[in-house]
């Protein structure tokens, strides 16, 4: 009697597992359906959007772009006035009249697939989605067609006091008739006759160290945008040698927040180099420099700015090893000690079985 209940068991136990498995068959089936049906709906669209721009609107969108500089410049009597419609025209075409605000890159995806490597006005416009990187493109393409002169700005980086958030940012400047030039803002509404104090001024930004761009080499710009700053020069030894190449990084602390930006620029053949931050209440920074071959870094932290001179020099000579490095030497060692048990234990196995071929 046990045995057939045993049995009967086994049976309805057999069955619940093939049923199980024959679900789960389907149901991988299913989903391997639907990823493939994506892949394929995703493919054809970024194809669709590719072909359609390259192959039928851009040469549109560029003639398109010619007749709005032409309309600007119709309504402005001087430069100010032009940098001010271009403006307000860039922001009346990319904010959203559904969130008011500008449609960014914002998922992953489009990270990935949709943003362009290196901005591409025509592209933006034809996406009408840009982030602040792409807005300071669009405005530099539309200058130009315009006939005016600017420069490209960012900053590394700053953190908002009130927010508590870190982000960067990038924008423009044009210069006027006189020779001046200023600030040229999309993300921030900002144009003459607002000046370049606005982010500490009005927004209050603890910002990073600005630079414009010329001929694809970085200036210093902080000066004009933060009312004190303070020049920190940098001296990187190593045994006695300075240290030529190193990568120079800052960071910007406060309140709990920190801000790690990486400088445009490395020390010098003599371990040199310099860069101006910004003077605030309860900032201090850590300034360091990495070595390019090792990735070893020195660096020199609790640095707080305001000294009278408006000169700080700063000597790292303290090495630490990358943790890269360290992990290297770890996962190294690690492999020797698994090859030598497994040696160890092929090696007692092998005894082991020629004992019993002796026997």
């Amino acid at each position: 009697m046990n045995y057939m209940k045993n049995s009967v068991l086994t049976k309805l136990f057999g069955k619940f597992v093939n049923d199980r498995q024959l679900v789960l068959k389907k149901l991988r089936r299913v989903l391997i359906a639907i990823i493939t049906i994506s892949l394929v709906v995703y493919v054809a669209y970024l194809g669709n959007l590719y072909v359609d721009y390259h192959f039928v609107q851009k040469d549109q969108i560029n003639i398109y772009l010619d007749g709005i500089g032409k309309e600007l410049i119709e309504q402005s009597s001087n430069n100010t006035e032009l940098i001010s419609n271009i403006i307000l025209w860039q922001r009346d075409y990319f904010i959203s009249p559904k969130t008011n605000s500008f449609d960014t890159f914002d998922s992953a995806f489009e990270n990935r697939y949709l943003r362009p490597n290196t901005p591409d006005p025509l592209w933006s416009i034809y996406l009408k989605k840009a982030s602040c990187g792409e807005l300071a493109c669009v405005f530099g393409d539309l200058v130009t067609r315009t006939g005016l002169t600017y420069r490209p700005v960012y900053t590394t980086g700053f953190i908002d006091p009130y927010r508590m958030t870190v982000n960067n940012h990038a924008w423009s400047e044009v210069q006027l008739e006189s020779g001046e030039w200023v600030i040229a803002d999309v993300g921030f509404n900002a144009f003459p006759p607002i000046n370049q104090s606005i982010f500490y001024s009005q927004y209050h930004f603890l910002m990073g160290p600005i630079f414009y761009v010329e001929n694809e080499t970085h200036f210093n710009n902080m000066e004009s945008y933060i009312p004190n700053t303070q020049k920190v020069i940098i001296h990187a030894l190593r045994n006695g040698k300075d240290i030529t190449g190193g990568l120079i990084y800052v960071n910007l602390h406060y309140n709990g927040s920190s801000l790690l930006m990486g400088m445009p620029y490395k020390t010098n053949e003599s371990g040199m180099a310099e860069v101006t931050l910004g003077v605030y209440d309860g900032v201090t920074y850590t300034i360091g420099v990495i070595e390019p071959e090792t990735k070893d870094y020195t660096f020199r932290s609790n640095i707080l700015l305001g000294a009278d001179t408006g000169i700080t020099e700063i000597t790292l000579d303290e090495w630490n090893t990358s943790n890269k490095l360290i992990g290297g030497y770890i996962l190294f060692i690690l492999i020797i000690v698994f090859i030598g048990e497994v040696l160890i234990v092929i090696d007692i196995n092998f005894f082991k079985l020629i004992q019993n071929i002796s026997r």
